[in-house]
């Protein structure tokens, strides 16, 4: 059993310094049950750092609750990945991390060894060697195009569609952004790219979905409200959620 005080008079507290079987089973057992990491150090009388470590906690890159949900995760990730490497025999790491740039980013943090095991080697730039922009165009356009795929599929809050908003979630660096010399990317950015209008047209229906789903009320005010919409807008924006309820 676990060695532990507890001072009522002076409120000071002793955490536990040794665990026992019946200890750890306990503190697995919740764990198992979702129960999280702090919740379970304040009921056993822990520090979160001994409770972290009869769970394996730290060594699995895990905070918080699950260890099957992250096992479950990084073999999504991890398919996901040998797919991209397998579709894209020709390419770099560069380009593979920005076409399967969450699992890349999910497996970097979590699962490092692994990633380096079934990746390409790493290119040895030169900066001699000249950009083959008509390539370099060709490749970026492929992952702009899954980038803005990525953002309308989106179920958080609608964004403006930007080259700035495009470039934060491609990860794409501004080198490999001149778009003077990426005629085919350019233009579809230039297609894809939104009016504070489009905007508001998108929030209202992502508005009208959310409070579906929730059987809430689908009132003009319950709409503006969860759009957030300035003064600058707000007649406009009143007027669109009206046509959108045909009242």
């Amino acid at each position: 059993m676990p060695v532990s005080q507890h001072y009522a008079d002076s409120g000071r507290f002793v955490q536990v310094v040794e665990q026992g079987d019946v200890w750890v089973a306990k503190v697995r057992e919740l764990f198992q049950n979702g129960i999280r990491v702090k919740e379970i150090a304040m009921r056993m009388n822990a520090d979160i750092k001994t409770v972290k470590k009869h769970l394996e906690v730290k060594e699995h890159g895990i905070e918080e609750p699950d260890l099957s949900n992250f096992l479950c995760k990084r073999e999504e990730h991890r398919e996901k990945w040998l797919q991209i490497v397998k579709d894209n025999p020709d390419k770099g790491r560069l380009v593979l991390r920005r076409l399967a740039k969450y699992s890349a980013i999910w497996l970097c943090k979590n699962d490092r060894e692994w990633w380096e095991q079934n990746s390409p080697a790493p290119q040895q730039a030169l900066s001699s060697s000249p950009v083959n922009w008509e390539e370099r165009d060709k490749e970026i356009l492929e992952v702009v195009k899954q980038t803005v795929r990525r953002i309308f599929s989106s179920e958080e809050k609608p964004q403006r569609i930007s080259l700035r908003l495009i470039r934060t979630w491609s990860g794409i660096k501004g080198f490999d952004m001149k778009l003077d010399k990426l005629p085919l990317t350019r233009a579809y950015i230039d297609s894809v790219i939104e009016t504070p209008t489009d905007l508001h047209r998108r929030r209202i229906q992502w508005a009208i979905r959310k409070l579906e789903e929730r059987n809430d009320d689908l009132g003009v005010y319950a709409i503006l409200n969860m759009i957030g919409v300035g003064n600058k807008y707000r007649k406009q924006v009143t007027e669109e959620v009206k046509r959108f309820l045909q009242i």
